[in-house]
C-alpha cells in the first residue's frame, strides 16, 4: 500500500498540527487529515513546480478550472463552467465569506447540529443569529444514524434567516443524504428564499457504493440558490497546500461572492494550483486503494465497539473518515474528550464544540494506520475499565 507511511507516527517531526499538538505519548485522532502519504503524482507535480524557481503572485490556473468544472459536471452533475469556480485558500475562510455576504449582524443563519464547529464561528464572525434545527437520530443493535428534523427546521425559520449552512456528506455523523432528502431542503431553500451553502468537502470518500448526490444538480432553480464548496484536500490529503474552491452557477450570487473574496485576499498559491490539478486529473489510482482501506478501518471500530466497548453508540459513516462516539452511558466522570485525553492518553475531538446535540460525544478520526487505530482502541478500553473498576 504506497499511501501508508514509512511508521505509524511518521509526521511527528514535520510541524504537523495534528501530531504535535498534544506531547508524544498521545496518539492523535482528532483534527480532519490522514496520516496517509499524499500521492505520488501530487509531490512530483510540486517538485515540477519549485523547480521554477520563482514563486510570485500567480493568476488562477485556466486548466484547474476546467479540470474543477468538468468534475462537477461529470461526478457532481452539476452545470458548471469555468467562470463559475472561485478559487479560494481553503473552506474555513469560504465559509466567513458566505456568511458575510449573507447580511449584517441579526441576520439569521440555519445550521442542523452536530455540525463541523467552523460553521458555528462563521456565524459568530459577523454576530449573525444561529439558527438551530438539531438533527434527531435512531439507534439500532448500537449504531446510531441521524437525519434531518425537517418540522424542527421549518419552525425555526424566521423572516430573518437568509442562509442555511449544510454539509453534505455529514461531518461528524457521516451520513450522504438520499436524494428524497435533498428534494425536501430544496422546498424549504426556495419557499423560504434562502442561499444555502453546500460544504460537499468529502464526497470522494464513500463506501459501500453509497450514492451522492449534490443539491445544486436537483434543478436550475436549486442551483440559483447554491454555493457549493469543495476541495481536493481530506480525499488526497492534501489540506495543508491550501486551496478550497466555490461553485455558484448564479451571476448574481457569484459577483458577490468573488468581490468579497478579492477583497480579504482568499485563494490559491503556486503550488497548490498544480497540487489540486494533480489530484483530480491524475489522482483516481490513488483514491481506489486508500478508500477500501479507510472502509476497513471503520469495520474494525464497529466490531471492536461491539465486542469490547458495547455501552459507546455509534454512526456507520457513508462517507467521511470521521466516527461520532456517543459516550454518554459510560457516565465518565469527565466529558469523555477530557477523559481519553487524560486517562487514555488519546486525542479526540470534543463534541461539545459541534453545537446542540454534541455533548457527551466525540469524534474519531480513523485516517491513520491500522496499528495506530488499535492502539488508541485499546487504550480507550483500558482507561475505561479501569475506570469501572472498584478500587480496593
Amino acid at each position: 500500500m504506497t499511501f501508508l507511511p514509512p511508521m505509524p507516527d511518521y509526521h511527528r517531526g514535520e510541524n504537523s498540527i495534528k501530531w504535535n499538538l498534544y506531547p508524544p505519548d498521545v496518539l492523535p485522532l482528532w483534527v480532519a487529515d490522514t496520516d496517509f502519504l499524499s500521492p505520488k503524482v501530487v509531490q512530483e507535480a510540486i517538485q515540477r513546480r519549485a523547480q521554477h524557481q520563482s514563486y510570485g503572485y500567480q493568476r488562477d490556473s485556466s486548466q484547474l478550472l476546467e479540470a474543477i468544472a468538468s468534475r462537477m459536471r461529470e461526478k457532481h452533475h452539476i452545470p458548471a463552467e469555468p467562470a463559475h469556480v472561485i478559487l479560494t485558500s481553503n473552506l474555513v475562510s469560504a465559509l466567513g465569506a458566505c456568511t458575510h455576504i449573507a447580511g449584517d449582524a441579526g441576520t439569521g443563519i440555519l445550521v442542523t447540529t452536530p455540525i463541523y464547529p467552523p460553521f458555528l464561528s462563521a456565524i459568530k464572525l459577523h454576530k449573525q443569529v444561529q439558527v438551530n434545527a438539531p438533527m434527531v437520530s435512531s439507534l439500532a443493535n448500537g449504531i446510531l444514524r441521524y437525519e434531518m428534523d425537517f418540522d424542527a427546521i421549518e419552525a425555526a425559520i424566521t423572516p430573518q434567516t437568509r442562509m442555511w449552512l449544510f454539509c453534505n456528506p455529514h461531518n461528524p455523523v457521516g451520513r450522504s443524504f438520499t436524494r428524497a432528502e435533498l428534494e425536501r431542503v430544496a422546498e424549504i431553500v426556495l419557499k423560504h428564499d434562502l442561499i444555502i451553502v453546500a460544504d460537499e468537502i468529502h464526497a470522494d470518500l464513500r463506501y459501500n457504493g453509497t450514492v451522492f448526490t449534490s443539491i445544486a444538480s436537483l434543478s436550475p432553480e436549486i442551483a440559483a440558490h447554491t454555493i457549493t464548496l469543495n476541495s481536493p484536500s481530506k480525499a488526497f490529503n492534501i489540506p495543508g497546500l491550501g486551496l478550497g474552491y466555490a461553485v455558484i452557477t448564479d451571476e448574481a450570487l457569484r459577483r458577490r461572492f468573488q468581490e468579497m473574496a478579492w477583497n480579504t485576499g482568499l485563494g490559491a498559491n503556486n503550488f497548490s494550483i498544480v497540487g489540486a490539478y494533480s489530484a483530480y486529473t491524475e489522482g483516481q489510482p490513488y483514491l481506489d486503494e486508500v478508500l477500501p482501506y479507510l472502509q476497513e478501518n471503520r469495520d474494525l471500530i464497529s466490531d471492536y465497539l461491539s465486542e469490547h466497548l458495547p455501552e459507546i453508540a455509534y454512526t456507520m459513516p457513508e462517507a467521511t473518515y470521521l466516527i461520532w462516539l456517543d459516550c454518554r452511558a459510560l457516565n465518565l466522570p469527565e466529558a469523555p474528550y477530557s477523559f481519553f485525553l487524560n486517562k487514555a492518553r488519546v486525542a479526540l475531538n470534543d463534541g461539545a464544540q459541534f453545537g446542540e446535540g454534541g455533548e457527551g460525544f466525540v469524534r474519531l478520526n480513523y485516517g491513520c494506520t491500522r496499528e495506530t487505530l488499535l492502539a488508541a482502541l485499546d487504550r480507550m478500553r483500558d482507561a475505561i475499565r479501569a475506570e469501572q473498576t472498584p478500587a480496593a
